[in-house]
């Protein structure tokens, strides 16, 4: 249906502008302290999250991780959604063994 379709692009779209901010908060690095503090405060509270609520997902299996895994995680799954993102508009991807490309 077209209003599924509506609400999956405009999950898509969130998801990547959520990335894209993330990223963007590197730029925080190249200013002022109370800039590195922002930083530091996003990223800590971010991490924090994942960790809380991946963290009982992963109990839920019976598995557990370390601090470390949550943290490459966090820095780490922006940029994937990135990549994914901009590799579905263009067309080409690999899905669960299939591959996509659009012709033009």
């Amino acid at each position: 249906r077209f209003d599924r379709s509506v609400g999956s692009g405009l999950s898509a779209i969130l998801a990547f502008s959520m990335a894209l901010l993330e990223i963007s908060t590197l730029l925080l690095l190249l200013g002022s302290p109370w800039a590195w503090l922002t930083f530091i405060v996003f990223w800590t509270a971010k991490v924090g999250i994942e960790t809380h609520v991946l963290g009982n997902v992963l109990k839920g299996y019976g598995l557990g991780q370390g601090l470390s895994c949550f943290i490459r995680t966090s820095f780490l799954h922006p940029a994937y959604v990135l990549v994914v993102g901009l590799k579905a508009v263009t067309g080409k991807y690999s899905w669960k063994g299939r591959s996509n490309t659009y012709n033009d």
